[in-house]
């Protein structure tokens, strides 16, 4: 069974990631690209084949796709990631997840009632905004417990 993300911000950092989920994962498939300036969706989307070029709102909008990559600045994680957890999706999100403390509370308390929402974010050094979600959730918690979303963070502190 394939998985399909969308990737949402085609910037400096996007390539990494389309080369890398590409290469590395077979079950995983890039299904959509957005970005606020269409021609770096476009340009990206057409040079590693990914499918779908489109406006963010399509991205999250689509059945199909269940995880949104969120590659934007780091300035607009944070109301990103919200927007993907408003449209029922599971979020990826580059560091730092937000830029405040009470940001990453208010993902939490967001989510924390929704089925089968996660977010993951990777290397959290030097990251301390979200350093906090250690306090809260044990770094080997499992994605879902009994049915309950948590925090899965992938990386080191």
């Amino acid at each position: 069974m394939t998985t399909k993300v969308g990737i949402i911000g085609c910037g400096n950092i996007s390539p990494i990631y389309l080369g890398n989920i590409q290469r590395t994962f077979k079950n995983i498939e890039v299904a959509a690209c957005s970005d606020l300036i269409p021609e770096r969706s476009q340009t990206k989307g057409t040079t590693y084949g990914v499918p779908r070029i489109c406006t963010t709102e399509e991205l999250l909008e689509d059945p199909e796709i269940e995880i949104a990559v969120n590659l934007t600045t780091p300035d607009v994680h944070f109301p990103v990631a919200m927007q993907v957890i408003e449209a029922g999706k599971s979020v990826h999100s580059e560091k730092p997840m937000s830029l405040t403390r009470e940001q990453g509370k208010g993902l939490l308390a967001k989510f924390k009632d929704l089925p089968r929402i996660q977010i993951v974010t990777t290397s959290l050094s030097r990251c301390l905004p979200i350093e906090f979600i250690y306090e809260i959730i044990p770094q080997t918690a499992p994605h879902y417990c009994h049915g309950i979303p948590v925090v899965r963070i992938v990386g080191s502190r």
